[in-house]
């Protein structure tokens, strides 16, 4: 078991070919403790989608987010299709649909501002068609970043299951056809789920040789794998083909497409490096557009957008890859306040400032990633992907906050089990973003002895568990949060 103690970022220069990550060896567990940006309180607790019906959508309902205007309009008929087969499946009760405001900048102040006003208010009067009931726990994003604001995203995403839908000309604009190709894609798999009753999982690290992906193998993968073979045998997994751990590490996108192309319905979840900004800066914003968030393989290569628009490629699957801006790009890092602290402080300046380099510059936008968007709408590519909007750091699975590392791969098995049990993707990603909840509590628990007690806070693991919360909160659904593995267990 790796017990380096370091933090571990899973980002990679697009210049380099050779194993050469941003922060090779990472950064020292002790430099979280730079940190001291005060605890907000967190995120609203989870409400409705805590029953024991997370998969009813009568019950839980289903609702759209749109840019407000003629764009929204735009988007809301690509999607009209879904919206009319949620309507059927939820008893006929027409799906919510909201605007939401095109601010790429909007705080998350505002963003709570908004959901009071537009989404809570559903409750308050007893005469409007739309009660307490009738608000919807899945919600549908539709847009891009600039066009629907991250912050929104997560304020509902902390008691919602929430999805993105997001396709973009490298200029900003609406790719409608990758709206309208994803909707006949899910539509596809839900009215023919393909003719097996079990999908099978693959967990795969790309072996370049940074310490990084060798943490994730030996503190995720391992024995994330290990554990689901225990629950098989212990009848809490339904049947699945584990795979032998000789077959964990890949080196090459040739590779990778074998295991995407195996037959059945499969998870994959994956552990690499993202495509960061060359050592120089981009070129171009469209290249950066193309290129951030790919999968790098270091000699071997790279996976872009570009490779996976067409053929088989995971077929009606779900895709978790874990690596920096696999999801996409946000206007700017939740991790800067740490890293520009840290810079302050005389620790791994020049390293800073290439972690950095990867975020829009003033008058940019945020993005998601070209190559989900590019998986979404092959029509035989998966139907969910999920990934992270941000940096991506190896706290998703390692807790440093006891002074002790100890590894929790059970937050990501979790998630992976809750897919092969059939559980919609937006129910399946709480099995992860739960943790966001128990943290800000450990947090809260902090502050209050404190202020008690009025002893001092220990510092170090404030900043611990303040990077775990953030991490944690950079995982992004892209696609129907309502989707799930299309398999014959489930076609009811």
């Amino acid at each position: 078991m790796l017990q380096d103690g370091a933090l571990h970022l899973l980002l990679a220069h697009a210049d380099i070919d050779r194993p050469d990550p941003v922060l090779d060896g990472g950064l020292p567990a002790e430099a979280a403790s730079v940190v001291r940006r005060p605890f907000d309180g967190g995120l609203p607790l989870s409400r409705r989608i805590e029953s024991e019906r997370p998969d009813d959508l009568p019950a839980q309902r289903w609702g759209v987010i749109a840019p407000s205007g003629e764009l929204g309009d735009r988007l809301l008929a690509c999607v009209q299709p879904l919206i009319d087969l949620r309507q059927a499946q939820q008893g006929g009760a027409p799906p919510l649909i909201l605007r939401a405001p095109p601010d790429a900048a909007l705080s998350q102040d505002d963003a709570q501002r908004w959901r009071d006003a537009n989404y809570d208010e559903l409750d308050k009067d007893p005469g409007d068609r739309t009660r307490a009931e009738d608000q919807p726990a899945y919600l549908l994003i539709l847009g891009d970043l600039h066009q629907v604001p991250e912050t929104l995203h997560q304020i509902l995403g902390s008691d919602c299951f929430v999805g993105r839908l997001a396709f973009s000309t490298q200029s900003g604009e609406p790719e409608l056809a990758g709206y309208e190709a994803y909707v006949d894609k899910l539509i596809r798999w839900e009215r023919k789920p393909a003719d097996v009753q079990h999908a099978y999982a693959r967990f795969l690290v790309v072996d370049d040789g940074s310490s990084a992906t060798l943490s994730s193998r030996l503190a995720l993968l391992e024995p994330a794998l290990s554990l689901a073979r225990r629950d098989l045998q212990l009848g809490r997994l339904p049947t699945f083909d584990p795979q032998p751990s000789s077959e964990l590490g890949i080196v090459s996108p040739v590779e990778l497409f074998s295991q995407a192309r195996k037959s059945g319905i499969g998870v994959l979840l994956s552990a690499s490096h993202g495509l960061g900004a060359p050592r120089g800066g981009w070129e171009s914003v469209e290249l950066q557009h193309q290129q951030q968030g790919a999968m790098h393989f270091g000699r071997a290569g790279r996976l872009t957008g570009g490779d996976v628009a067409r053929g088989v490629f995971l077929p009606g699957g779900i895709w978790f890859m874990l690596a920096c801006y696999s999801a996409g790009t946000p206007l700017s890092s939740h991790f800067r306040p740490w890293l520009e602290q840290l810079q302050q402080a005389g620790q791994f300046s020049e390293a800073v400032q290439k972690v950095l380099a990867g975020l829009p510059r003033p008058g940019e936008r945020p993005f998601i990633a070209a190559l989900p968007q590019a998986l979404l709408a092959n029509p035989e590519g998966p139907l969910a992907f999920l990934g992270h909007l941000d940096l991506a750091w190896s706290y998703g699975f390692q807790d440093l906050s006891t002074g002790m590392q100890r590894n929790q791969p059970e937050r990501f098995l979790n998630l992976i089990s809750s897919l092969l049990r059939h559980h919609r993707v937006g129910v399946a990603l709480r099995e992860l973003t739960r943790y966001i909840g128990s943290t800000n509590a450990q947090l809260t628990r902090l502050y209050s002895k404190a202020a008690e007690t009025g002893t001092p806070m220990n510092m170090a693991q404030l900043a611990h568990l303040w990077m775990v919360r953030q991490d944690l909160m950079g995982y992004l659904l892209l696609g129907d949060p309502a989707a799930r593995l299309p398999l014959q267990a489930a076609a009811s």
